[in-house]
């Protein structure tokens, strides 16, 4: 008899456990992030980087352009030197058309 009262006590415990957690995160509101309506306002230039690891070496590029009329070039990382080079791989003038 004991074993069922002290079974009735845990599982009336872990209710209201799930019961009050389920109400804190029913509570908590979302992030609300803001979408902006303008791009690059602060400049004419834009970059993007990655980095991936390869055949266990570092692969790291940034693409670098000009907002205004297209230019772009491609910089990768020379591991042994630590700076940055043009690579010999780059975008099309008009990579869209």
């Amino acid at each position: 008899m004991n074993f069922v009262n002290a079974f009735q006590k845990i599982a009336l415990s872990l209710g209201v456990l799930f019961f009050g957690i389920g109400v804190f995160i029913y509570s908590i509101s979302p992030a609300q992030a803001d979408n902006p309506t303008t791009v690059n306002n602060s400049g004419k230039y834009m970059f993007s980087t990655t980095a991936t690891v390869y055949n266990g070496k570092l692969s790291y590029l940034v693409l670098g352009w000009d907002t205004e009329s297209g230019k772009s070039k491609i910089y990768g990382l020379n591991t042994t030197t630590i700076k940055m080079n043009p690579e010999s791989f780059q975008l099309p003038a008009s990579p869209l058309y």
